[in-house]
């Protein structure tokens, strides 16, 4: 039961601090400085890889409409996380935090 919950949140956190772009080809590695630890997500060809504090976490991701949904399996229990955003330039917003491209 712990470890559920230990899962179920920490996919939470990380999907929120590590989502990205709308249109167009996303893939490569975008990095946050505005939470408390830096972070960054690395898209490539339908998958996605979102790394904090030395932690990966490795899934698959859809864009459609204005939305993206990533699907992770995180200690045997697998979640998806549908979120909104944005692409400006090499900036991507998600729910107002800004990603920027390496």
């Amino acid at each position: 039961m712990v470890k559920r919950i230990l899962a179920l949140t920490l996919t939470f956190i990380l999907s929120a601090v590590f989502l990205t772009s709308c249109s167009g080809n996303i893939d490569g590695t975008y990095t946050t400085r505005e939470t408390l630890i830096d972070s960054s997500v690395t898209f490539n060809d339908g998958k996605i890889t979102m790394s904090t504090l030395g932690i990966n976490i490795n899934g698959t991701y859809k864009i459609k409409g204005g939305e993206i949904t990533i699907t992770s399996n995180l200690l045997g229990v697998e979640t998806s996380q549908t979120m909104t955003f944005k692409k400006d330039g090499k900036s991507i917003f998600i729910d107002g935090t800004e990603y920027i491209k390496d």
